[in-house]
């Protein structure tokens, strides 16, 4: 039965693989660019799953079977699936319990120097969708390896870790055993290390002239360490290029060198809110935070009410939310912030719609409309649009109950 799901896997595995393989050979053209884009980004991310896995696993099976056939022992069946596979030794075929320990292991050294290669070779390469492949690819082979197979087998599951570890008894081959232990928690010690400060992360930058002023911001921040503009302004930039573990390492040991920087504080609440579609909790205290040290920026300011607004919407607190824009509104003024300025009116038509007040839901989400097409943002003025028209539909909807209400009561 498991099998038999394991092959169905393969097959859809199988079919999404081709599929990206089809997406990026149609668009190779346009990874020859100086650039680096988010969808480039993503595609590499895919491709480091969907056709470095299955090579991977290939090579994972192959380790097997050449230490087999060292060890004078013979493949009686080679199995692969794409995404999973098997060998099977000869009826013949009889080893020592370190040889079936150095059999099992060769598996994961052959996955982990698959993915090393991979990764070496590539990361001399000047396109930068290649080198993001191969360092995420490397990635895939040491959490697969390292990670989701042994507890794969810790569960329940028959494999190479219930030989390494002598079914987690460590009475066959207790030295090696143990040895290969050690090695295992010094691996994934520096596994989930390098992964919180960002070393499989790479930005995204839309010209090599602006991958430049990334790294020359890089050398500077790293020349003027006591520098906090310099500082802040180098987490800003991992965390708007994606590098976000990056960023926060960054910021971690940022705020611990200044504990009371509002500008700090703010950085948090925008990491912790990134890509979240709706702010969390600890966006919206670290905005506090950072208001309560004292921010002077009036766009930062801005920002941190903002953010506390939309939380505060989010979980029903109408009439603090409302509270929250007015104050990021009058502490733009007449900033030049447009894009701004039209979020917190339609952040805040938006709580005036949830109160049923439609005039003044209506009265901000028209000057968001206009800020968004006066300064050419029309992917927001559609978005602003289309809650215009649910404000004038819910407006009617309320006027025609009223209505009925009315005439039942007559």
């Amino acid at each position: 039965m498991a099998t038999t799901i394991f092959n169905l896997l393969a097959l859809i595995y199988l079919f999404r693989g081709l599929q990206i393989a089809r997406q990026i050979f149609s668009g190779r053209r346009e990874w020859q660019g100086g650039s680096f884009t988010q969808y480039e980004k993503r595609m590499a991310e895919q491709a480091s799953f969907y056709l470095a896995v299955p090579v991977g696993v290939f090579f994972h099976e192959l380790a097997h079977a050449v230490s087999i056939w060292l060890f004078g022992g013979g493949v009686a069946e080679f199995g692969y699936r794409v995404f999973w596979g098997f060998v099977r030794p000869t009826a013949d075929s009889i080893f020592t319990p370190q040889q079936d320990w150095f059999i099992a292991l060769a598996g994961t050294i052959g996955s982990l120097a698959f993915g090393f290669i991979l990764w070496f070779v590539l990361s001399r390469n000047p396109l930068p969708a290649l080198r993001y492949f191969g360092l995420r690819a490397f990635r895939y082979q040491i959490f697969f390896s390292l990670v989701y197979y042994p507890v794969f087998t810790l569960i329940g599951f028959y494999g190479d870790w219930r030989i390494i570890y002598n079914d987690f008894r460590f009475d066959t081959t207790p030295i090696l055993s143990a040895l290969t232990l050690v090695v295992h928690v010094a691996l994934l010690g520096w596994f989930f290390y390098a992964s919180r400060i960002g070393w499989f992360e790479m930005p995204t930058f839309s010209t090599l002239a602006e991958r430049e002023q990334m790294r020359a911001l890089e050398s500077k921040a790293a020349a003027n360490p006591q520098d906090t503009k310099l500082q802040l302004q180098l987490i800003d930039m991992y965390r708007q290029h994606g590098e976000k573990n990056k960023a926060r390492s960054h910021l971690q040991a940022f705020l611990k060198e200044n504990p009371r920087s509002a500008e700090g504080y703010l950085q948090s609440a925008a990491l912790k809110n990134q890509d979240k579609r709706q702010v969390p909790k600890g966006a919206s205290e670290d905005a506090a935070k950072a208001l309560s040290l004292g921010l002077t920026n009036p766009a930062g300011i801005a920002y941190a009410n903002q953010l506390q607004g939309e939380y505060s919407l989010g979980v029903g607190r109408l009439d603090q939310a409302i509270a929250f824009f007015d104050q990021g509104i009058e502490a733009l003024g007449s900033a030049e912030r447009p894009a701004l300025i039209a979020q917190l009116y339609y952040n805040r038509a938006l709580a005036y719609r949830r109160k049923g007040q439609y005039a003044l839901a209506r009265d901000d989400i028209e000057l968001a409309i206009e800020l968004a097409r006066s300064s050419g943002q029309g992917q927001a003025m559609s978005h602003y649009q289309a809650e215009l028209a649910t404000i004038e539909r819910q407006d009617t909807q309320s006027k025609g109950l009223s209505s009925s209400d009315r005439f039942r009561q007559g």
